[in-house]
């Protein structure tokens, strides 16, 4: 018997789908990368390449995709079972996230370029909150005992 979503499953899905919206477009939009501002990386062929930066805002949109399927899965599979399975899965997209802009690829290695000062830390909050919420699914029961 399939069971029927609850209140709280709406609000996770609107909560994922927000922060997989957030974390796909704060690279480009909310706080631009060097790219956004014309910055490129020059080889010594001449030809112009993206900052290191550029390449995480590109991971960063997939990433955040996957946050908001993982909402919009949360609808189809409301079960405790479900909720769980989809709840590890946003732990590690939040995780890889936060570790996307800090280990994986990073940013530039200027301290005062954009995707340092405003970038970097505003991935690495929406990682945490992100691995936040999938802990809250994974841990916390559908119902509140009355």
């Amino acid at each position: 018997m399939a069971s029927k979503p609850s209140n709280i499953t709406y609000v996770l899905t609107a909560v994922l789908v927000i922060l997989g919206i957030l974390i796909a477009i704060t690279s480009w939009y909310i706080f631009p990368v060097c790219e956004m501002e014309g910055k490129f990386v020059e080889t010594k062929a001449g030809k112009l390449l993206p900052m290191k930066c550029g390449y995480t805002a590109r991971a960063e949109v997939g990433i955040g995709a996957l946050v908001v399927l993982a909402g919009v899965a949360l609808i189809a599979f409301p079960s405790r079972d479900g909720r769980r399975a989809l709840g590890i899965m946003v732990v590690g997209l939040g995780a890889v996230t936060a570790l996307m802009v800090t280990t994986l690829i990073g940013m530039c290695a200027v301290a005062d370029h954009v995707c340092r000062i405003g970038t970097e830390p505003a991935l690495i909050l929406l990682g945490v909150v992100t691995l936040i919420v999938g802990l809250y699914m994974l841990f916390v029961p559908e119902t509140a005992p009355s």
